[in-house]
């Protein structure tokens, strides 16, 4: 500090000080947001056990553990179609990860899926508060990523993208393929459970949807509405198999 800063800060102690606190200020904002920002539950699932109806259809694979288990919450989105019936047009849903609750709270982690479903048919546009989904897996939310279909070949494809907990890993997605599925043994309210298997990314070399609740729509639409789009909210488990 050169001599005429000098006796301007002993001539104005008050500014001296105020520059201090803007400085002070600053800093603590910016731990406040570094300490607020959601951090990941590093909790290893690798041994964790998916159970499944004893089928052949759809089989946990013997050269792959689990690498994630997340709770969807989302919808299913329909198109009503010249013959009266609703066609798919994928999903979307937010990707929570719950994989610390498989340990710590074995009960809840069984129905988190229910409880998940109840808040979301209670929210404005599908979408419950980062507080009510709080309430429901009792730990801070910690958003692994998003679900959702992409175009391909003429298709529709699930993807799922880990971009926004992996931030800077490009391969950090997985597009997939339906290889197995049976419906829910909790009734046909329920979408289907299913077996995907990768196509494209590094994110998981397997991706399962369980415990679904909700996701159907109607059996049938009027014709004369063709075109008409419909979100049906559902809830579910992905285990994320690598």
């Amino acid at each position: 500090m050169d001599r005429d800063e000098s006796i301007y800060f002993h001539d104005h102690p008050s500014s001296f000080y105020k520059m201090h606190f803007f400085v002070f200020a600053a800093i603590a904002s910016a731990l406040i947001l570094v300490l607020a920002a959601p951090t990941p539950y590093v909790c290893d699932v690798s041994h964790a056990r998916l159970a499944l109806p004893a089928t052949q259809t759809i089989s946990a694979p013997n050269d792959a553990r689990p690498e994630y288990i997340a709770l969807a919450i989302g919808t299913q989105n329909y198109t009503c179609t010249n013959m009266g019936t609703y066609r798919s047009d994928g999903a979307v849903s937010t990707l929570y990860d719950i994989s610390c609750l498989y340990k710590s709270d074995p009960e809840l982690f069984d129905d988190v899926q229910n409880a998940a479903y109840n808040i979301l048919l209670k929210s404005e546009d599908n979408t419950p508060s980062l507080n009510a989904v709080e309430d429901v897996i009792g730990i801070h939310p910690y958003t692994l990523g998003e679900h959702y279909f992409i175009p391909q070949n003429g298709a529709i494809v699930p993807m799922f993208d880990f971009s926004h907990s992996q931030k800077g890993d490009n391969d950090s997605f997985m597009v997939g393929r339906q290889i197995a599925g049976i419906p829910s043994p909790k009734g046909p309210q329920n979408i289907d459970w299913l077996q995907l298997e990768r196509t494209s990314g590094q994110l998981a070399r397997y991706v399962f949807r369980v415990d679904t609740r909700g996701g159907q729509p109607p059996d049938t639409c009027n014709s004369l509405n063709e075109g008409q789009d419909i979100t049906v909210p559902y809830t579910a488990k992905y285990w994320f198999y690598d």
